[in-house]
């Protein structure tokens, strides 16, 4: 018997905190974002049981409130952890687990009143000191991505139990924006090194239940939220990169929620099977490639210090500059391996191969025996490097079969004599 779960709960999961980078993602080079569900009402899903399942096109990268960027890792943080303000759904600022805010007279200070009675899901008591907790681990431990942020704050105070003064260094116009990303981790939890990844604790409408690494995350309702209670048993967030096994498990039921929904098919599949394609405003465009275009080096790079495969996806401050960026980017503290943070621009790439390749031509073409010597001597070691390796595969499935075989014929022996 189908259960109609309410969009709200996709509205909390799928919209959540709307600032920053990362917190929707448009598939082409409009500003629109394009999720489809299994929706037989225009504002109900419906589902077997009253699990929901949303099929994302990638991994999480970190369930560390304080360390993440990419839209499923905030989506899933978001909920188990909340921030002290945050986007409603017409991109106003408004409070949440503040009571109310204001900005002093010398734009620099920010005062918010907390809300009373909150708990973080490990029974924490939520106060000034928690918020004073969250911003010492951000700015002692320079590998978090919130480090960048609160390293341009000159002080948290608390001026009493439930209230909280922010004093920034200098006037900055976009401090209530980014700070609406600054999640609360119960400050027992950190004291104690609970690793984040395996289990949460936060204020959030959900806690943490299991990460399958690769394959799937699921959060199940928090029975001691402050707020509205969640109205599912269960969200999983499940990892499918390619498109159509997305498509193909919203139309066999095992997801009722996909994101994105390819571009190319959103027309086609729309209404099919009773499938909705959604397609709201979205404050983030996305560039194939860098503009628009597949770059000369996609998919052929990878980052010398870990192995990672480079895309090009980013860009300087709307200067049309295509970067590569490491896929480990965020899985490797910034910095910890690659002095450029696992980031490179590309034209800088093009010109270092454009540079080597010139030399290449030069040296060939001075010594042309030279040349051919050095390129068969290569060739010749890497075959002999390839054959090695063969070798030793071979012998190592040989002697595998060879005790393979014995312990057979034991087998053999031992049920012939009846053991």
């Amino acid at each position: 018997m189908n259960k109609r779960i309410p969009a709200l709960v996709l509205a909390a999961v799928m919209a959540m905190s709307a600032a920053g980078c990362g917190s929707k993602t448009a598939t082409d080079t409009t500003n629109t974002d394009t999720t489809a569900n299994t929706d037989t009402a225009q504002n109900t899903a419906t589902a077997a049981d009253n699990d929901l399942v949303i099929a994302f096109n990638t991994d999480v990268q970190s369930l560390d409130p304080h360390n993440t960027t990419d839209t499923l890792s905030i989506s899933i943080s978001n909920t188990m952890y909340e921030s002290l303000i945050k986007f409603d759904e017409n991109q106003n600022i408004v409070p949440h687990l503040a009571e109310s805010f204001k900005a002093e007279d010398d734009n620099l200070t920010y005062t918010f009143t907390l809300r009373q009675g909150v708990k973080f899901s490990d029974g924490t008591d939520f106060n000034a000191d928690a918020v004073i907790a969250n911003y010492e681990r951000c700015l002692a431990d320079t590998t978090l991505r919130q480090n960048s942020n609160v390293k341009k704050w000159e002080s948290v105070t608390k001026v009493d139990d439930y209230t909280v003064a922010v004093k920034l260094l200098t006037p900055d116009s976009s401090f209530l924006n980014r700070f609406t990303q600054f999640d609360i981790i119960s400050p027992t939890a950190l004291a104690n090194g609970v690793d984040l990844n395996k289990e949460s604790a936060g204020t959030g409408q959900y806690v943490f239940k299991e990460h399958v690494e690769g394959d799937h995350v699921t959060v199940v309702p928090n029975t001691e939220y402050w707020g509205t209670k969640a109205t599912v048993d269960s969200l999983t967030f499940r990892a499918v990169p390619e498109d159509g096994s997305r498509i193909a498990m919203l139309q066999t039921g095992e997801a009722d929620f996909i994101h994105p929904m390819p571009v190319i098919q959103a027309q086609d599949m729309n209404g099919q099977d009773g499938i909705v394609v959604e397609t709201t405003p979205s404050n983030i465009i996305r560039y194939p490639d860098g503009w628009g275009e597949a770059h000369p080096l996609t998919g052929l790079m990878y980052c010398a210090d870990c192995g990672g495969k480079m895309y090009v996806h980013r860009v300087n401050n709307g200067k049309r500059d295509p970067q590569f960026t490491c896929s480990q980017y965020t899985k490797v503290p910034c910095g910890t391996l690659c002095g450029t943070q696992h980031r490179i621009r590309a034209e800088a790439v093009l010109t270092l191969i454009t540079d080597m390749l010139r030399a290449i031509a030069e040296y060939s073409k001075n010594d042309r025996a030279e040349f051919i010597r050095t390129v068969q001597e290569t060739q010749a070691a890497q075959q002999t490097a390839d054959i090695s390796k063969k070798r030793k595969r071979l012998a190592a499935a040989q002697k595998r079969a060879g005790e393979l075989e014995k312990l057979i014929c034991k087998i053999y022996e031992d049920n012939a004599l009846g053991k």
